[in-house]
């Protein structure tokens, strides 16, 4: 019993660590927020001490409107608010007839030196495009004041480059979100030279890369460590666990496995999402059935696997 409960904590310890490896950015305060009244102002200094900054504080922001242009904001002055980035705006706009919510944050950055720049996007809900300096630079997804040309997007991680003018960057983005509970820019959104945003990039994705591939290893040896002696089978349904772990972690965050991939639709990748939940649960509770069989019964555990086999397949199969 003792060395179970040695082994439980272990595999506690292990994956929490894995994950923070992987997710720890994420968990770090922000830094001091360093937009005021929509205006950044870079130092060369800070610049160069800081490669990476998070463009946090007080950005302009348009509620109810997309617009079409940084030519056009004079015409909507009356219209500005000032919005803190990152949070929601849920207390900011209002659901149009149609059930969409819209909104266009605007922010200027004062840069010591010409040069190509970039941002790193994540998590603006539910899709976005951004212009810099009036150039449409990048989206995911197409934000809309009508449903019919409303698309989401399920990848919300991305970078987009352009070229400063006169030392400035005129940063438009448009946000649109239908029925999404937490929406807006609600992570940070971080700025540097092209190539501080594409090291980082690549940093990431080689982070939780390491991460899956780390939970997948780990699996394989508790499965082959099983095959050679077929007694623990706690063993066999902590490998599969694992493995199906890594797999998910795969579907998040960075989404490797989509870089991957890239052929697969958005419906697809909701659905390999969804479906692969079910079958880590139901390999956990075969684990943890087999480890502590005296705490556990049989016939629950048949009903929980069987139950979360039906949410497979709806989840997996039914999601559109």
């Amino acid at each position: 019993m003792k060395k179970n409960i040695s082994i439980t904590l272990t595999i506690i310890m292990l994956f929490i660590i894995v994950y923070f490896i992987g997710n720890g950015e994420y968990f770090v305060s922000s830094s001091q927020p360093i937009a005021l009244n929509g205006i950044v102002t870079i130092e060369e200094k800070e610049l160069q001490e800081k490669t990476i900054l998070k463009l946090d504080g007080e950005w302009s922001f348009y509620p109810n409107i997309l617009i079409a242009s940084s030519n056009s904001f004079d015409a909507y002055e009356s219209e500005k608010i000032p919005i803190e980035v990152p949070a929601t705006w849920n207390s900011f706009v209002e659901p149009n007839e149609e059930g969409l919510t819209v909104g266009t944050y605007h922010v200027k950055i004062n840069v010591p030196v010409e040069g190509e720049y970039g941002l790193y996007i994540r998590s603006i809900r539910q899709s976005n495009r951004v212009f810099i300096n009036g150039e449409d630079v990048g989206s995911k997804g197409n934000p809309s004041e009508t449903l019919k040309d409303f698309k989401f997007e399920n990848d919300d991680k991305y970078t987009v480059f352009a070229p400063s003018e006169n030392l400035m960057l005129d940063i438009v983005i448009h946000v649109g979100n239908y029925n999404y509970p937490k929406a807006g820019i609600t992570f940070p959104i971080e700025f540097g030279t092209k190539e501080a945003i594409q090291r980082d990039f690549s940093m990431k994705i080689l982070a939780e890369s390491f991460v899956c591939i780390g939970y997948i290893v780990f699996g394989a040896i508790y499965i082959i460590s099983y095959s050679q002696n077929r007694k623990r089978k706690e063993e066999l349904f902590l490998g599969l666990f694992t493995i199906l772990f890594g797999l998910y972690m795969s579907f998040t965050n960075e989404k490797v496995f989509f870089l991957i991939f890239t052929h697969l639709t958005i419906n697809e990748q909701v659905r390999l999402q969804l479906g692969i939940l079910p079958l880590v649960d139901v390999c956990l509770a075969l684990f943890l059935y087999y480890l502590y069989p005296e705490f556990m019964r049989k016939k629950a555990i048949y009903i929980i696997s069987i139950l979360l086999g039906l949410l497979f397949l709806s989840m997996g199969f039914t999601t559109r």
